[in-house]
């Protein structure tokens, strides 16, 4: 943030304190002042307006709190300035390891995904991450630099020599039209998202996408003597419909 920019604050919570725990934090960490605010009139005759001055230990905040409920619940706002410059940032920048299963890894992706030439993957904690390739540098420096909790589809783990595929592929349109799918009725469909015993062709085995009037639900493994459900469990279907 630039010297002498505006930042507005925002937040639904029950306790302003908690609001100024953060904003003694920022003030600290970022050189920021408060500055006071200047409501319409008309603003003022809303129902359960109230502009105040929150105070704690270190500071006095000017803001307002919207909305209040029987909850102690409002949307709160206060608005600040930066006061000191920006400190100068320096990315680190390293190597790039060498992926020597490269070739192996695209094979096998390959199976799952059209047009895999068109993309890039990264390892992160034992996932595949498929990323637009003009993406790949700027991500490496944010991977780097900051800690990176989600970028690019995830597509599953590779294990056996095969992937392993994520719930998420199930709904991509990357998916290749090679994919065994397997349509459903209403009643085994709902067993499906149960996690429960369901009935499905056994014509083929191996990895399947399971669908419900051709929208993707997830996958299942149908081997020679059970079928495994792929239905993440904490997303699966605990009440009846």
């Amino acid at each position: 943030m630039q010297e002498q920019g505006v930042l507005i604050y925002t937040g639904n919570t029950g306790s302003a304190e908690q609001h100024l725990n953060v904003l003694e934090w920022m003030k600290e960490e970022f050189g920021i002042r408060n500055l006071p605010l200047e409501i319409p009139e008309t603003f003022k005759d809303w129902k359960n307006f109230v502009l105040n001055e929150f105070k704690s230990e270190k500071q006095i905040v000017s803001g307002f709190c919207l909305n209040k409920t029987e909850e102690n619940e409002s949307f709160f706002v206060a608005v600040f300035r930066k006061t000191t410059a920006q400190r100068p940032f320096e990315l680190r920048r390293t190597k790039p390891q060498i992926n020597k299963n490269r070739r192996t890894e695209r094979g096998m992706l390959g199976k799952w995904i059209k047009n895999i030439e068109e993309y890039t993957w990264f390892e992160k904690k034992g996932n595949i991450y498929l990323i637009n390739p003009e993406h790949e540098n700027i991500l490496r420096i944010f991977q780097q630099n900051f800690q990176l909790i989600k970028a690019g589809l995830n597509a599953g783990k590779f294990a056996g020599g095969d992937l392993v595929p994520e719930h998420e592929l199930a709904y991509s349109e990357v998916l290749g039209d090679q994919i065994q799918k397997v349509g459903l009725n209403t009643e085994e469909a709902l067993k499906y998202i149960r996690r429960e015993d369901f009935q499905i062709d056994r014509t083929v085995t191996g990895w399947v996408l399971i669908s419900y009037r051709n929208c993707p639900l997830g996958w299942a493994k149908i081997l020679s003597n059970r079928i495994n459900n792929y239905y993440p469990k904490e997303q699966r279907m605990v009440k009846d419909a």
